[in-house]
């Protein structure tokens, strides 16, 4: 009968030590990321970033000397889904669906792991978009003077940036469109540059990265142009 106490109680102080050593707190995943906006209204994308001090101050154990590696570690192990990745605007609510992998760990990546002092369960963000900068429209032909020079049949096409006038031109923006067209972030095309005859019909285009423009916050406006030269 002593026997059969003794084992009892020893059962019941190695299941209680076992309790004690290898059970972790659980704590949302989502609770250590947040999401990110960055860019124009109608045309930002969302981006996740570990909240690295709150990640060290309270799922790390301080006597491991591995924290940074471990950071970049569950970083690259959590997949993050979202309802929405691209052409964000503002009011808009962004849902992203956390799921730590935790399959196929080396060795090393075991290691990491182990100091790392609580069980993160797979969780979701949910964000409303707020406080981005709304887009200008912009009409690069208001900037530019398209002159037509010489005489006929040896007329050619060039075109030249006016002077900023403060009744018709917003200075932002015309500021921004010089810096752009020196930078030949915006080029002007046509349909026939030299040996032009009087009373042709030229098309003058426009020509810019579209999605990088977005990018800057300008949405142009009018693309193309037709002029009859006099």
């Amino acid at each position: 009968m002593k026997r059969v106490k003794f084992f009892v109680l020893l059962i019941i102080t190695m299941s209680v030590m076992l309790m004690f050593t290898s059970c972790k707190k659980k704590v949302n995943i989502a609770d250590y990321f947040d999401l990110t906006f960055d860019g124009y209204s109608g045309y930002t994308t969302v981006n996740s970033e570990l909240l690295y001090e709150k990640f060290l101050e309270e799922c790390i154990d301080k006597n491991k000397l591995t924290p940074p590696l471990t950071a970049i570690l569950l970083e690259e192990r959590v997949n993050i889904k979202y309802n929405k990745e691209k052409n964000i605007s503002n009011n808009d609510v962004i849902i992203a669906e956390l799921n730590l992998d935790l399959t196929d760990l080396s060795d090393m990546e075991k290691s990491l792991f182990s100091s790392i002092n609580v069980d993160f369960t797979n969780g979701t963000i949910k964000k409303e978009v707020k406080n981005l900068k709304e887009c200008k429209v912009m009409n690069p032909f208001d900037y530019v003077d398209v002159l037509f020079l010489g005489d006929s049949p040896e007329i050619y096409a060039e075109v030249l940036v006016k002077d900023f006038d403060e009744k018709t031109m917003d200075k932002n923006l015309y500021d921004q469109f010089n810096e752009l067209y020196n930078l030949k972030c915006i080029i002007f095309s046509f349909s026939k540059e030299k040996n032009i005859n009087k009373g042709a019909h030229i098309k003058v285009a426009a020509c810019y990265n579209d999605s990088f423009m977005k990018s800057e916050g300008i949405i142009i406006e009018n693309k193309n142009k037709d002029i009859v030269v006099e």
